[in-house]
């Protein structure tokens, strides 16, 4: 058995292997630790390279 602690609380995971291990330390972080209230604001314009290109007279 192998053994990964959460750097946040402290909590012990066990696990038949280390990568075991480490993916249940990861559930329980993305669970735990992480503030679902953040978005990422959408950097587009809802345009892409191509169509800033045609209006540009460019050609793709």
């Amino acid at each position: 058995m192998e053994t990964v602690d959460c750097p946040y609380c402290g909590e012990t995971f066990e696990g038949e292997s280390e990568a075991d291990a480490r993916t249940k330390e990861g559930v329980h972080r993305a669970e735990n630790h992480v503030n679902n209230n953040e978005s990422t604001k959408k950097a587009s314009k809802g345009r892409n390279i191509v169509d800033e290109w045609k209006s540009e007279g460019k050609r793709a």
